[in-house]
């Protein structure tokens, strides 16, 4: 009953110090298992986004760049929204990116289907552009060091690790290609589909 009148927030910060004061199996075992590091990481997003958007300049960039436009829903508006996307997505990881936007504009919802569809695809571009990539090359660093461990063979496995550029070399073609793809529908076949 009391649980429900807190906050998500307030329930993670209570549950987390009550396992680490008292140390039981459970909580112990639950709080062992999280990436400290991504939480972090997580963490300090959405901090610089909070911080980032009460500047004002996010605003003032995005109606410079887009305040020309009569619409952003398709034509030259849709291009620089979708160059703004991409680029944003893979400085700051395409879920903040989404927040900062949120914070600093109104779009109609057919933009925003776009937005969440360009923004899906340009997390693919680097591995920064989206937690999903950390959370893999994280998994597959582990990999590596855990074969590693159980070579015979003495190779340094380490050396053929999840890099940016064996990563951007897959993933670049692949993601400026649906990047036109979703141009393309979203400027000329969308009115039809989106309500």
């Amino acid at each position: 009953g009391a649980v429900a009148l807190l906050n998500y927030e307030a329930v993670a910060v209570i549950y987390v110090t009550k396992s680490y004061c008292y140390q039981d199996i459970l909580s112990k075992r639950f709080t062992n298992d999280i990436d400290w590091p991504l939480l972090i990481l997580f963490i300090g997003q959405f901090i610089l986004v909070a911080r980032l958007t009460d500047t004002g300049y996010p605003q003032y960039i995005l109606d410079t760049m887009l305040g020309s436009f009569p619409t952003v829903e398709h034509g030259a508006g849709l291009a620089v929204l979708m160059i703004i996307v991409v680029i944003g997505s893979n400085i700051i990881s395409n879920v903040p990116l989404i927040v900062l936007i949120h914070n600093s504009m109104t779009l109609s919802f057919t933009s925003w289907v776009a937005v969440a569809w360009f923004s899906t695809i340009a997390g693919n571009l680097t591995i920064i552009g989206s937690a999903a990539n950390l959370i893999v090359a994280s998994q597959y660093q582990g990999f590596l060091l855990d074969k590693q461990e159980l070579s015979q063979d003495g190779d340094d496995y380490r050396q053929s690790g999840f890099t940016t550029l064996a990563h951007a070399k897959i993933n670049a073609p692949v993601t400026i290609l649906n990047c036109c793809l979703g141009y393309l529908y979203f400027n000329y076949l969308a009115q039809y589909f989106v309500i």
